[in-house]
């Protein structure tokens, strides 16, 4: 299997990147690879990224509920040089941190335009807490912690990585949709082409904790049933829950253990849920 060459900017709780080895198989095993991969639930976009710089895609769209992380792949895509100056000029500071706070209130992209909530995402995303948004920021408000706020900014490499990722933006769409809506509406052009929808919705037990945008019981009833209905390819990734296994166990299940350190010491049990075969992989 290729190396992976392309990450993604954003640190992301549970980060999807433990997955790439298990739909690059899948999308081996039913002779899927060269389709177009839709992500619902787009978070920081690492299986679109990777899949892309591996050559198994030939495009993605990603499509996000928040605005300020639809706010920021539109940017990496669409407004890359731009994005890249206002991160080299932008303070990372407390101060600044608490400015953007007011980002997570109101409708930022009418009041403060797309750049701007696009610079307050990644910021966010980058100095709290797990990259969880809504957060408090590393080292906290007191910054007496011996991990300060700017310990996860490195312009130099953020800048990097977006200037690297920009380079696929003539075969991604990013849209500002809900993940149901988006795949309801676009359900007739899905089951005429190639593709495989990815989907990796807001945990079951730490949703909450972790999302702005969190499923409650009733929107995974609601999500189970539109994909019951689906006969394209689609793949989910959620944590192993029983109340998951109840409402998919018609479906392919694969229990799985993700690695999401550095060193891969911590491991959390995962489920992969299809309507295709899942194949085991050691990697």
């Amino acid at each position: 299997m290729k190396k992976l060459s392309v990450v993604s900017p954003l640190r992301y709780p549970g980060g999807k990147s433990a997955f790439v080895p298990y739909i690059a198989a899948f999308l081996q095993e039913h002779l899927l690879t060269g389709c177009t991969l839709v992500e619902p639930y787009a978070g920081g976009a690492s299986v679109s990224l990777s899949l892309l710089s591996m050559g198994l895609i030939n495009g993605a769209i990603l499509a996000e509920v928040d605005p300020l992380l639809y706010a920021f792949w539109r940017c990496v895509f669409y407004s890359t040089s731009e994005l890249c100056k206002l991160i080299s000029d932008t303070p990372v500071s407390l101060q600044t941190w608490f400015e953007f706070q007011d980002y997570l209130h109101r409708q930022p992209l009418t009041k403060y335009g797309i750049r701007k909530s696009a610079m307050a995402g990644l910021f966010l995303n980058r100095m709290n807490f797990s990259g969880i948004l809504h957060a408090k920021p590393i080292g906290g408000l007191s910054q007496s912690s011996k991990y300060k706020i700017d310990c996860r900014f490195n312009k130099e490499r953020i800048v990097s990585l977006i200037r690297d990722i920009s380079k696929f933006r003539n075969r991604i769409e990013v849209v500002n949709q809900d993940a149901l809506d988006l795949l309801t509406e676009r359900s007739a052009l899905l089951r005429g082409s190639s593709c495989l929808i990815y989907i990796d919705p807001p945990y079951y037990v730490q949703g909450k904790r972790l999302y702005r945008h969190y499923y409650n019981d009733n929107d995974h009833i609601e999500l189970a049933k539109h994909l019951h209905r689906q006969d394209c390819p689609w793949l989910m990734s959620i944590d192993s829950h029983p109340r998951i296994r109840e409402l998919y166990m018609d479906r392919f299940l694969l229990d799985i253990k993700a690695k999401y350190t550095a060193k891969n010491k911590r491991h959390a049990d995962e489920l992969l849920v299809s309507n295709r075969q899942l194949l085991e992989v050691e990697y």
